[in-house]
């Protein structure tokens, strides 16, 4: 209802300004979603927002491994600002999303990159 998609990430600034919302939010040693899927062609990274190439990229050591030819959506690892895949369907701390309207009033403010 409020519009949005899951965050593209196209810098290191970028990077860790979410990640600096996630760690204000409490969210240490866990991993958020971002908008990054494999699923239209393995190992072609895009931002499912857009549909766009990854041009940069902050993957963890390893990563992507495309664990048992299963994950094909895009994680920031909280613990370290680097990124991993995992499966979609894989229940996470939370999500990191751009173009968001700000709630209406009585709700708290919010951050959100």
């Amino acid at each position: 209802s409020r519009g949005g998609s899951l965050a593209s990430v196209g810098s290191i600034d970028q990077n860790r300004q979410i990640l600096a919302w996630a760690q204000l939010k409490g969210l240490q040693g866990s991993r958020i979603w971002l908008g990054g899927s494999d699923l239209m062609d393995e190992s072609v990274w895009r931002w499912i927002s857009d549909l766009s190439y990854t041009s940069w990229t902050n993957w963890d050591d390893g990563q992507p491994d495309d664990g048992s030819n299963r994950e094909h959506c895009m994680v920031l690892h909280v613990y370290n600002g680097r990124w991993g895949d995992k499966e979609c369907s894989d229940n996470l701390a939370g999500f990191a999303c751009q173009g968001i309207a700000p709630p209406s009033p009585p709700y708290a403010p919010y951050f959100h990159p």
